[in-house]
């Protein structure tokens, strides 16, 4: 099946998709599919790996920018946000770690560095292919060579389209001014050009996790309505932490800093669970089309 599709065959699909099951249905199915596939028990394991993930890939990304010369990157662009939403001590501790890494660590976080992180990478994406064969409700059959060289090239590719995604949203409104001179007008447009970009990322890399991740040969649409709903719940879920990040944090007190672990913790396990709940409407989707056939 070919990769890339008409936008007339992605809407096609997207309602085909959409309309094949009720509000309620979809419901009772999302309750079955969690209690009977073990879904949240899954979905913790891949939010720990995550986690475990995501501080050697935050390494390697700031060595990285040290690297390639883009150190302004986090003394004028994050820095700044950073000192204005953590403690003096928190922030120092972050800064001075970061500086390091930005200078002699560079070298090992672009190289060895990044081995390591792509190794952790590639363990969520192990997880993630367990999860989308109980979701999917097949058996593996490939060996475990495949399926280490499966998830290490997948983790490659969604990094790269992670972080695409990331920068795009990030310096979108940056690069609209850069473009199209300064002024509120070319900053938006920028910023909406980013967004688009970033979330057309986002979906992509789900789409890639859907055709490679289970062990199927079951034809999925490059864009499916179960992946667009992963991202948007993902959307939401981080306009909601950001808010409480930005408002209601308090970096100030030890049960403030132990509430804000424990709000980021609970948005990896929700974002997994967003992903998981996506791809779980697509299987019951399909398997009511596939019975209407």
């Amino acid at each position: 099946m070919s990769i890339v599709t008409s936008p007339a065959r992605v809407i096609g699909q997207l309602r085909a998709e959409l309309s094949a099951l009720t509000l309620a249905e979809f419901a009772k199915g999302i309750v079955h599919g969690y209690r009977e596939r073990g879904l949240l028990v899954l979905g913790g394991a891949i939010a720990f790996r995550l986690a475990l993930a995501l501080i050697p890939l935050s390494l390697c990304a700031l060595g990285a920018i040290g690297f390639f010369g883009f150190d302004e990157i986090w003394t004028a662009d994050l820095s700044p946000r950073l000192a204005a939403s953590t403690s003096p001590a928190a922030f120092t501790v972050v800064d001075d770690t970061v500086e390091l890494i930005l200078g002699q660590g560079q070298i090992f976080w672009v190289t060895v560095g990044a081995l390591f992180a792509l190794w952790q990478a590639s363990g969520v994406v192990r997880e993630v292919m367990k999860s989308l064969n109980d979701v999917y409700e097949i058996e593996e059959d490939r060996s475990l060579r495949v399926q280490f060289a499966i998830s290490v090239a997948l983790a490659f590719v969604l990094i790269v389209l992670i972080l695409g995604a990331i920068a795009a949203i990030q310096f979108g409104g940056a690069a609209g001014s850069a473009v199209l001179g300064s002024g509120g007008l070319p900053r938006t447009l920028g910023a909406t050009v980013g967004w688009i970009v970033g979330l057309s990322l986002l979906v992509v890399a789900i789409g890639l996790l859907v055709r490679a991740g289970p062990d199927h040969d079951r034809p999925l649409q490059w864009v499916t309505g179960g992946a667009l709903l992963s991202v948007l719940l993902w959307v939401a879920m981080s306009a909601l932490v950001g808010f409480y990040l930005t408002n209601f944090a308090d970096y100030g007190s030890i049960f403030g800093n132990l509430a804000t672990a424990f709000v980021l913790l609970e948005y990896l396990f929700l974002s997994v669970m967003s992903l998981l709940t996506g791809l779980l409407l697509d299987a019951l989707a399909f398997e009511r089309l596939e019975s209407r056939a």
